[in-house]
């Protein structure tokens, strides 16, 4: 994936998965710097950039229901690891 597709799916990683996920209340980790937590965001946006619309709607309600409660209006990501 390259050029205009790898943004094209970044936006998309984006707008179906990261933003949604923002609304809902997610926050960067105590004690992630701000630099950090957009380096991960970045990193994740560009390994999932493949993809499909649905499936990324699908990985948000997975993510979200695997949160981290930090209170009643902010989670946190769970740990991803790479392998």
């Amino acid at each position: 994936m390259e050029g205009a597709e790898l943004k094209e799916g970044k936006e998309r990683v984006m707008n179906a998965l990261i933003l949604p996920l923002c609304e809902k209340g997610m926050v960067r980790k105590r004690g992630c710097s701000a630099e950090a937590h957009e380096k991960t965001l970045a990193n994740l946006q560009a390994r999932l950039a493949y993809m499909a619309d649905d499936k990324l709607a699908a990985l948000a309600e997975v993510v979200e229901r695997h949160a981290e409660a930090v209170s009643y209006t902010h989670l946190t990501l769970p740990t991803i690891y790479s392998v």
